[in-house]
């Protein structure tokens, strides 16, 4: 998996790079920190509206060709999270949040959205992983399409890819990109409160 720092990519503009199209990337001090700051502040430390969503993957499912589209990790129980959707169906629920979101945008080359949601995930004994899944199924429907990871607090929870058995760590200020046809699970985390992301599926 290939890295890069701020530094490295806020100089590149090769408008045929578009980040984690073709491969795995991992951008640390993504944007700017008091723009990282901001978000920390609002989503982290204030009083922010979550809510509760049961099946972070569902159920094992298997395509006609007999492959799983999404593989359960995890019992019932640990297989929740805390969401919060910023932008849907071609529509901001959230509009207060919108600039914020352009540092990552652009650092993604972002040419049209399909969904900005933050998860939460509790701390646990152990790092319970939820479940090999895509965002967006089958893959074949959305060409072109990226998952990134915009990661809000360091701890030792983790993005894993199943076809690498990549372990992508969260750490402040971090966003990791990957296309959207790669498996992939989220966790939660022994040593924080909790685990704070930011997804995003982006062309």
């Amino acid at each position: 998996m290939k890295e890069l720092t701020y530094d490295n990519l806020k100089d590149n503009d090769d408008p045929d790079i578009t980040p984690g199209l073709h491969e795995p990337l991992v951008i640390d001090d993504a944007i700017d920190q008091m723009a990282f700051v901001e978000i920390k502040r609002w989503i982290v430390e204030g009083d922010f509206p979550w809510f509760l969503q049961k099946d972070v993957v569902g159920e094992t499912e298997y395509s006609d060709e007999g492959q799983p589209t999404e593989e359960v990790l995890c019992d019932q129980y640990d297989n929740i999270q805390f969401q919060h959707s910023f932008y849907s169906d071609k529509n901001f629920h959230t509009e207060a949040c919108n600039p914020m979101w352009a540092p990552i945008l652009a650092r993604l080359r972002s040419k049209a959205l399909v969904r900005i949601k933050a998860n939460l995930t509790l701390r646990t004994k152990s790092v319970v992983k939820h479940g090999w899944h895509r965002d967006a199924s089958p893959p074949e429907h959305y060409p072109g399409l990226r998952t990134a990871v915009y990661y809000l607090n360091t701890c030792d929870g983790f993005t894993e890819l199943k076809e690498t058995g990549q372990k992508i760590y969260s750490k402040e200020n971090r966003l990791a990109v990957f296309p959207n046809h790669m498996f992939h699970t989220g966790t939660t985390t022994t040593n924080d409160f909790g685990r704070y992301v930011v997804n995003f599926n982006t062309y």
